[in-house]
């Protein structure tokens, strides 16, 4: 299986086109990129097909359930979101954020079932959706299993929207909000809230 992707590396320049080698030449001495992605790390997203972006075009991060920490919990152990978001807007003057979700996330899933254990990386991780989990508690009950991850994503997504505004570069730097949902099953793109 590597030996695909490597294969695919190597011949990467020749599968180039001639105004894409040129813009890797410029983009060699700096890039500008408008837009910042932070998206979900699940391998069934890939930003480079969805939004067809041209080379220095688009910023990205990724981790797990495309969190967003509170700026409090950012401050003390830097996950790095903060740091993305000062460089992208502040140093490379991006000026649109794109939150995209995902249905059936496996983030989303822990943050409504936290894992019985509590040692380790990945329930430490999911701590940080118990907002998602305490805003939707009073609907869950309602809700069928696959509402639940759904109506979960959705809420996990503004909820990132409301703490992202929380960064001061984010407003100093007048960054517009786009929250997406993308729709696994078909590829389909919801807009939930653009500010």
């Amino acid at each position: 299986m590597i030996e695909k992707l490597r294969q695919r590396a190597s011949t990467f320049p020749e599968r180039l086109t001639r105004g894409e080698k040129e813009a890797l030449a410029r983009l060699a001495k700096g890039q500008s990129p408008p837009f910042m992605l932070i998206t979900c790390s699940d391998s069934r997203i890939l930003p480079g097909r969805l939004l067809e972006p041209d080379f220095g075009e688009l910023f990205v991060f990724r981790n797990m359930g495309n969190i967003i920490p509170p700026i409090e919990v950012e401050k003390k152990h830097h996950t790095g979101v903060g740091a993305f978001l000062e460089y992208g807007a502040g140093k490379l003057g991006a000026k649109h954020l794109i939150i995209i979700g995902h249905t059936d996330c496996g983030a989303v899933k822990g943050f409504l079932n936290p894992p019985r254990e509590s040692n380790g990386f990945v329930p430490a991780y999911l701590r940080i959706g118990e907002e998602t989990r305490r805003i939707l508690s009073e609907k869950l009950p309602s809700l069928s299993p696959e509402e639940q991850v759904l109506e979960g994503v959705r809420t996990n997504i503004l909820v990132q929207v409301r703490r992202v505004l929380e960064y001061p570069v984010i407003k100093e730097k007048g960054v517009r909000i786009h929250a997406w949902l993308y729709h696994i099953d078909s590829g389909r793109v919801e807009v939930l809230e653009e500010r």
